[in-house]
């Protein structure tokens, strides 16, 4: 059993206790893991607060962001802009929040990382961002980002093309 902090006693008596979904992973990855893992709620690296973060020595750091989101009132339009239209209001897109943790902890949090990624590109897999919609199924995830990734993979298929065909220069066809 993996060794949670705070311990699941302590949980409980946060002023911000965990959320049904925070629970639940915490949960899971404590009763499923092994003893070489530890699970961390709500932990801060320089003001930064990630949801869970798992650790196992020698084998690197999972970043978990847990949303309880309803995904069938969300919107996700081509341009990867998240909303709430029910409430009105823009979201902060969970992947690019969890990534840009990852990043941070390359550039801020664990010192020589950054210049060891740069010659390794294998330095970057020591750090896994991942979202965790809680109660969402497959299709419910599939039905949100499927049409704009495709939209997406229909973008890169013409852009290939023009490339191809010498239609747009090698510096155009790099931009991101």
């Amino acid at each position: 059993m993996a060794e949670l902090y705070p311990t699941s006693l302590k949980l409980s008596e946060l002023k911000v206790p965990p959320s049904a979904g925070e629970r639940y992973l915490l949960d899971r990855l404590s009763n499923t893991l092994s003893d070489d893992f530890e699970v961390y709620f709500k932990p801060v690296f320089n003001g930064e607060v990630i949801d869970v973060v798992v650790l196992r020595k020698g084998c690197g750091v999972v970043l978990i962001t847990v949303r309880d989101w309803n995904l069938r009132e969300v919107t996700l339009d081509d341009d990867g802009q998240w909303a709430d239209p029910v409430a009105g209001e823009p979201l902060i897109a969970p992947n690019q929040q969890v990534k840009g943790c990852k990043w941070n902890m390359f550039n801020l949090h664990i010192s020589g990382l950054v210049e060891k990624a740069a010659l390794n590109e294998n330095f970057q897999k020591v750090v896994h961002p991942f979202v965790f919609f809680y109660q969402s199924t497959k299709q419910d995830i599939n039905a949100l980002c499927g049409p704009v990734e495709e939209t997406m993979r229909q973008g890169r298929a013409q852009l290939i093309g023009q490339h191809k065909k010498k239609e747009i220069n090698d510096q155009k066809y790099k931009e991101p």
